[in-house]
Parts: structure tokens; C-alpha cells; sequence
């Protein structure tokens, strides 16, 4: 249900990036506007090393032409990049705004938990949010965070009910990856690989993400038998692969990262394998396939997976539901806190 707001309770959401899709539905889940601020200088060469700190000047003195043009109560800020939060907190006094930092794992590594003031702003936002209790409970008992005032929210779930189902049966498996250092994505071709050379099946392995990251990744498998790198789609072939898709498969190294593949996959009622750790084991429990991050255990928990695929859509299920109801939940205290009227 999405927050009606009188004039005096706008709301508006500033991201420092592109596009997040997490960002965009707890925007439209709050009502809020929201304003995504691209890097002004795009290249990370010799220009971002000249002048990043430009880049972030010029980013600031844009959020605060849209705190002062939109006139907001509250101002949610996706976290990191840190300098994003402590910018708006900046601004926290001279515009008389609730800020609340809408925090994802990074912001609490290197290099983000490092920048300066960083701290500080976590302390003086009105609330921040995280997205699972593994990371809370890292967190809490720290020097620099216990004066913070966290609240778990996990990533709201998309409504994928508006795509279009193939008619024919699903045969491939979505890979959903970044090429990002904490994604064992070698463990994962070589398990793809170990997979096809036991088994005969017409399963296609297709996965997103760009592939340049990691060229000699790319050129190792790119001939696999039944594997094809899409490189980078756009939002809705993304979300297409996704319906569509027999199952889907993300993974990472994190012992407390909840990623948000896995909740774009329960949105929309596809079963996925994981790494098995203690986040997704604390969400997930034995109702989805989990997995070691080595090449062997990964092709098992493909065989394992096609073997109990039936079962696996009706957990899918039963999660979606849970995680539906657990998320209302957690947005109802965070609204309440925040004098939000629906």
C-alpha cells in the first residue's frame, strides 16, 4: 500500500547513482519522488582521479537545489555512497528535514566506512536502515555505531504480475551477477561446467552482467555447452529472463550480504540456489537450495535443485508470502516512527 502524504509530510528519496530498483520501490512504496543523480564525470580514469572530488561537490550542491526546490519533511538517502548522507545530514538543520539513510552493506566496508564524518552522520540521521538482522547484529555492539538508530527492512518485493508468462515450459536458469569481487563467479562456471559434463539436459544457463569485468572469465567459458553471457540488459528483458526463468542462482562470498537478486526472485515466484550462509539461512532456512561455493557442491545443488524443483516453487511461495507480511510489518514501525500518515 503506498503512503498518501499531506503537503507539510512530502517526501523525496536522493540516490547518488544511475538507477536502483530497490531505491525506486521504496520510493513508490513511501510515495515519494525520487531523484537519482548519475556521476557528472563517468569515466573512472585519469578525469575521476583529477577531479571526483568535483563530482561529489557538484552532487551535493544538486541535492541541495532539490531539498530547497521540493521543500520535503523527510528525506530518505540510499547509503553508500557515504558522502551522499552526510551531504543531506549537512543539510539536516537549515531545512528542518527528517533524514533517514537507507543503508546497504557497503556502507559499513572500506572504502566507504572509512570517509570521514561517516560515523557522525549515521548518528545523526533520524533513522537508519539495514536490510537483515546478520548485519545488525555485527553492527550493534561496535563503538562507532551504538549511538545509531538502526531498523532492519528488507527490500520490498517487485510485482512481476504484469509480465507475461511463456507459453512453452521454462529452460533456463538465470545467473544473476555483477562480476563484483564478493560473487565466486568462477566457482560458479566451473560448476556449471562439472554439471553439464554429468549430466545431458536442454537446461540453458544464461547469465546477466558485465562480462568485461573479468575478460579472461569470459573467454575460459564463453564456449560451455548450454551457457550464454548476456552481458548487461535493460530493466525489462531483466525482468522477462526473470519470470520466465526454470531458476535463478546468486551467490557471494558475504556471510551477512542479503542480496537483492534473491528478493527479485522471490517476487517473482522463482525458486534459486544461494550461498549458504547465515543470512540467507536465517530467511531461507531449508526451503531453498543452498550451497558451499566450490565448483563441486554447486554442480550438486544443480542436480539437487532439477531433482526437487516441484517442492522448491512451493516454498517459493510460502517465502513470498512470509516475506510480504514480514516486510508491511517493518515499513508500518518505520512510518509510525517517522509520523508518516498513511
Amino acid at each position: 500500500m503506498k503512503v498518501k502524504v499531506t503537503v507539510n509530510q512530502k517526501i523525496i528519496f536522493i540516490s547518488w547513482t544511475k538507477y536502483s530498483h530497490h531505491t525506486d520501490l521504496l520510493a513508490d512504496a513511501l510515495g515519494a519522488e525520487v531523484f537519482f543523480i548519475d556521476n557528472f564525470i563517468n569515466s573512472r580514469g585519469i578525469l575521476w582521479r583529477l577531479f571526483f572530488l568535483v563530482d561529489y561537490f557538484a552532487k551535493g550542491f544538486k541535492s541541495f537545489i532539490i531539498i530547497l526546490r521540493t521543500k520535503p519533511a523527510i528525506v530518505f538517502v540510499q547509503n553508500p555512497p557515504s558522502l551522499a548522507p552526510i551531504a543531506v545530514i549537512f543539510f539536516k538543520k537549515i531545512f528542518k528535514i527528517k533524514v533517514v539513510l537507507d543503508s546497504h552493506n557497503g556502507a559499513f566496508e572500506k572504502p566507504w566506512v572509512s570517509i570521514p564524518f561517516h560515523s557522525w552522520a549515521l548518528r545523526k540521521a533520524d533513522l537508519v536502515t539495514i536490510h537483515n538482522n546478520q548485519l545488525h547484529t555485527n553492527l550493534k555492539d561496535l563503538a562507532n555505531f551504538q549511538k545509531v538508530n538502526f531498523k532492519i527492512l528488507n527490500s520490498k518485493l517487485a510485482d512481476y504480475s504484469g509480465i507475461k508468462k511463456n507459453e512453452q515450459e521454462s529452460s533456463h536458469f538465470l545467473i544473476i551477477t555483477s562480476f563484483a569481487v564478493d560473487e565466486p563467479v568462477n566457482e560458479l562456471l566451473e560448476g556449471i561446467r562439472l554439471f553439464n559434463s554429468n549430466n545431458h539436459t536442454n537446461i540453458k544457463f544464461k547469465i546477466t552482467g558485465n562480462y568485461n569485468r573479468n575478460p579472461e572469465l569470459f573467454r575460459k567459458y564463453s564456449q560451455e555447452r548450454n551457457l550464454e553471457f548476456l552481458g548487461f540488459v535493460s530493466e525489462d528483458d531483466y525482468s522477462d529472463l526473470l519470470v520466465n526463468a526454470y531458476g535463478a542462482m546468486a551467490l557471494s562470498t558475504r556471510n551477512d550480504v542479503q542480496q537483492f537478486a534473491l528478493m527479485e526472485a522471490v517476487g517473482a515466484e522463482v525458486p534459486f540456489i544461494s550461498s549458504d550462509n547465515s543470512t540467507n539461512r536465517s530467511i531461507f532456512n531449508d526451503k531453498m537450495v543452498l550451497t558451499d561455493n566450490t565448483s563441486i557442491k554447486i554442480s550438486e545443488a544443480i542436480e539437487k535443485f532439477i531433482k526437487d524443483r516441484d517442492s522448491l516453487y512451493k516454498n517459493i511461495l510460502t517465502i513470498k508470502k512470509e516475506q510480504t507480511e514480514k516486510w508491511n510489518r517493518d515499513f508500518n514501525q518505520v512510518k509510525e516512527f517517522l509520523g508518516i500518515i498513511n
